[in-house]
């Protein structure tokens, strides 16, 4: 199903308003050593290499036998499928695995409160027998763990070529300005015995005698080029292998002396090509994605012969809005809509637990409450400060105060951020708030088939709580 933005965004294609001086400018699209790319049939594939995060849309992948707990082989046009990494793990004999898990290694996430449905996340962490979690504070997915090891905070560990993990680059200059590219380095000693979990990980792989693999594996994810590629035959240390990736990336003569001297390097200005790369290249972003209909067709064929249950109605070429399965099947008492929005001083799970941002977040009667029209709440006969029940058709249920305001619409409730933490280590997020994704279902007819991703739609009824 395509969601209206997603719709939306064919507009600007239609009148070649994309890279271009008044229409979308995407900050990454070209830099000083990348550039976007004709690929197979003239299409437009990025140049960026740290969009290796993610897999090549066009062409399509064949679809065969799943191999991967994420069942992958079955989104020959998606770009990921974690979502549907639970579906792997829970159920394997459906879709023909063979193994399930037995290792698992978490670091810097927290899954339990940044997925849909924490239930169904937890059954599927007890599923796996053995869990090493990093982390430089407890919280709800580190709970989980059969080995807990303290991380190295921030401030405390060496990371080069630092940038943004959902737009792969925070470094991207206006047009004419300098191409800066930064560091993270130690400010004070790591507390305790926290260590950065890659360096970790590297201990483990030479314990393990797998470092070779790691290395190779390393090499072509971070793209080391030329004597800058790590030798599977020796050992490096971190601070090695920070050096090589620094030269590799930003010219031999910035290594890491260089960025813990200077704390950054400059690259050139920013050019008009690459500010606007669109009028300098001839990729092109195709409106009828007529490589849908046969991705489709072999999904459809696959999953039919091993009797899969697998909606392929969405392959088509043309994009169109389609009802949400909640809009389509919640009765008629359950007439809210529930939105997450962002606030602009939290993001994700894990700013939660800075001290001063929730105190700000204390002081700013917006980010505890759900947001309710006025109108809808007088209808209902709610006030402002009531504490009221919300309910979905399956019965999760979740307890919120009242702000109302006329910034929210009739039909919906306003619920912040990844809030409603139980698990932390502060006291003032602990309880706080309401945490949207346990409203989530995560059933099959609630993720999509063709891009893995998972329906965030959900209708509520709500009751005021009398006290």
């Amino acid at each position: 199903m395509f969601e209206p933005q997603a719709v939306a965004r064919f507009l600007p294609l239609m009148i070649g308003a994309v890279d271009v001086p008044g229409g979308l400018i995407n900050s990454a699209a070209a830099g000083p050593n990348w550039f976007p790319k004709e690929g197979p049939d003239g299409l437009l594939v990025p140049g960026n290499p740290f969009t290796n995060t993610h897999l090549a849309p066009v062409p399509p992948r064949k679809v065969k036998q799943p191999e991967s707990l994420e069942l992958v082989e079955l989104f020959p046009v998606s770009v990921y499928a974690r979502t549907m990494l639970w579906l792997g793990v829970l159920y394997p004999e459906k879709f023909g695995l063979t193994y399930g898990p037995e290792v698992f290694i978490q670091c810097r996430t927290n899954l339990m409160a940044t997925s849909g449905d924490p239930e169904v996340m937890a059954e599927a962490l007890r599923r796996v027998p053995f869990m090493v979690s990093f982390a430089d504070q407890h919280n709800e997915t580190t709970e989980f763990a059969d080995l807990l090891l303290p991380d190295a905070h921030a401030l405390e560990r060496l990371v080069p070529v630092v940038f943004n993990p959902y737009v792969h680059y925070n470094n991207a200059p206006l047009p004419e300005d300098e191409w800066c590219f930064n560091f993270q380095q130690p400010v004070v000693p790591p507390t305790g015995q926290s260590r950065y979990w890659i360096e970790v990980l590297l201990e483990a792989a030479e314990r393990l005698g797998i470092q070779a693999d790691l290395y190779r594996t390393f090499n072509a994810a971070a793209h080391l080029a030329g004597a800058h590629r790590l030798d599977p035959s020796r050992k490096y240390s971190w601070e090695e292998i920070c050096d090589r990736w620094l030269k590799s990336y930003c010219a031999e003569e910035h290594g890491l002396s260089y960025f813990r001297e200077r704390g950054y390097c400059k690259l050139g200005k920013r050019t008009a090509e690459q500010s606007y790369p669109r009028l300098f290249h001839k990729g092109r972003i195709p409106l009828y994605l007529e490589h849908f209909i046969d991705a489709g067709e072999d999904v459809k064929k696959f999953t039919a012969e091993r009797n899969i249950p697998w909606d392929t109605s969405d392959y088509i070429p043309l994009a169109e809005w389609r009802p949400c399965p909640a809009q389509k099947e919640s009765p008629a008492e359950y007439d809210l809509f529930v939105v997450n929005h962002k606030v602009p001083f939290l993001t994700l799970s894990i700013t939660s637990e800075n001290p001063w941002l929730m105190e700000l977040a204390h002081c700013n009667a917006k980010v505890f409450p759900v947001g309710m029209n006025a109108a809808t709440a007088r209808r209902k006969g709610i006030a402002e400060g009531d504490e009221i029940a919300i309910e979905t058709p399956s019965g999760k249920t979740v307890r919120a105060i009242v702000r109302l305001t006329e910034g929210v619409h009739p039909e919906c409730l306003a619920v912040p951020s990844i809030l409603g933490r139980w698990v932390t280590s502060s006291d003032r997020a602990r309880g706080k708030g309401v945490h949207f994704n346990s409203l989530l279902e995560y059933t099959v007819d609630r993720l999509d088939t063709l891009s893995a991703a998972l329906d965030a739609c959900v209708k509520v009824k709500v009751r005021r709580i009398e006290s």
